[in-house]
């Protein structure tokens, strides 16, 4: 059985919120449009699994802004 692949997500918040704010957002809404939880979006990076289906687990998460 293979051991589960260990995934750290560093992560550069101010670049992924100016570009969910660039993306998805109007200009002009309010400061929470675009805002990540970087706890969150590794946890469902992790779900997917790694490279040919192996499974994968969250071992920290990273902004390297804070």
């Amino acid at each position: 059985m293979t051991q589960p692949l260990k995934l750290i997500l560093l992560i550069d918040g101010q670049n992924a919120y100016r570009g969910a704010r660039d993306s998805f957002f109007p200009d002009g809404g309010p400061a929470i449009y675009g805002q990540i939880n970087p706890l969150r979006l590794g946890e469902i990076i992790a779900a997917r699994g790694g490279p040919g289906g192996v499974a994968c687990v969250l071992a920290d998460t990273t902004d390297y802004n804070r």
